[in-house]
């Protein structure tokens, strides 16, 4: 296994390749490396590891082929060639960072690795190196507008995942010319699903969410958002009772996410809404989090110190999104 700081990816080829986030809690890395040692193989996939609604850890199957369908649409989208670089400062542990490598695959483009986060060294880094596209979360949109920091001039996009971005900080992103290009996707559609068009740069609005064309949106009959594509995952890969399964969450072809969403029509196509994820989880800083599972397992432990009954509360904030409060 490779803890992602420096992959070597052959979209190509039949390797299987496993990213697991060396940051997570000793137990809950032993219980994945675990997990994944009794899977069956699959050839020519990708491996990441998530939440699953229980909380627990599991893996996600990701077909090189599927990597490579969003790589090609993310690519046609942002008009990106060859001479056009990234910089990539999401860990390749997240589908997020570990897609820049295929597109950058696809396009013969350089990638730059920026490992730890600095605002004032991620410009830096931009204007030396003459990037042409990042991807970064709303906490390190945050970092650029609270530090006053103007875009590097070879800037052409920052695709901006991980959370919905709030309107306040994108627009003060805006002014200080940020291209910042709002976008929704997630493990299990290999990155990118819908983004704000190019085109949202020229106006002074907020930027409706599009489909990319390698993927068909639509919504459940209770509201949940579900999508239609070649870039889905394979499987799920689970610890069960009797051993480790591989499990497509797929229904005839359809995944149904956690975010409950609506899909419109306009002039300009279709657009997508999110509403929010599912009451059961949370993002802070980008990081997807099970709030059930959090809870059960603090109140365990102010149990096990004898005090006071209490509880987690999230709360909005204006860096992370999110931050985690125990009241008592």
């Amino acid at each position: 296994m490779t803890d992602g700081k420096v992959p070597v990816i052959d979209f190509n080829s039949d390797s299987t390749d496993v990213f697991l986030n060396p940051r997570l809690p000793l137990a809950r890395l032993e219980k994945l490396q675990s997990t994944f040692a009794k899977l069956p193989s699959l050839p020519a996939h990708i491996w990441l590891s998530t939440s699953g609604s229980s909380g627990d850890p599991k893996w996600v199957a990701l077909s090189k082929a599927g990597i490579l369908v969003a790589a090609r649409s993310v690519n046609d989208f942002l008009h990106a060639g060859p001479s056009d670089p990234w910089l990539k400062v999401l860990p390749s542990f997240h589908i997020g960072g570990l897609s820049i490598y295929a597109r950058a695959f696809l396009s013969g483009a350089r990638v730059y690795e920026l490992e730890n986060w600095s605002a004032p060294k991620f410009l830096e880094s931009l204007t030396r190196l003459k990037i042409a596209f990042t991807s970064l979360v709303g906490a390190q949109v945050f970092d650029l507008v609270k530090s006053g920091l103007v875009a590097a001039p070879d800037l052409k996009a920052v695709l901006v995942g991980g959370a919905a971005l709030a309107e306040d900080l994108y627009f003060e992103a805006r002014q200080l010319g940020w291209p910042l290009l709002p976008g929704y996707g997630m493990t299990e559609t290999s990155a990118l699903a819908a983004s704000a068009s190019a085109d949202s740069l020229d106006v002074k609005e907020f930027p409706k969410l599009r489909p990319l064309p390698h993927i068909k949106v639509q919504t459940s009959a209770e509201g949940y958002l579900e999508f239609i594509g070649a870039s889905l995952l394979t499987a799920y890969g689970e610890e069960e009772a009797l051993g480790a399964k591989l499990k497509d969450p797929k229904i005839q072809g359809v995944f149904r996410s956690s975010d409950l969403g609506s899909v419109g029509r306009d002039g300009h196509g279709i657009f997508l809404q999110v509403h929010g994820r599912d009451q059961d989880f949370i993002k802070i800083g980008g990081e997807f989090l099970n709030l059930k599972s959090l809870q059960k397992n603090f109140e365990k432990q102010w149990r096990d110190l004898k005090l006071s009954d209490a509880a987690l509360l999230a709360v909005d904030d204006q860096r992370l999104g999110k931050i985690l409060v125990a009241v008592g």
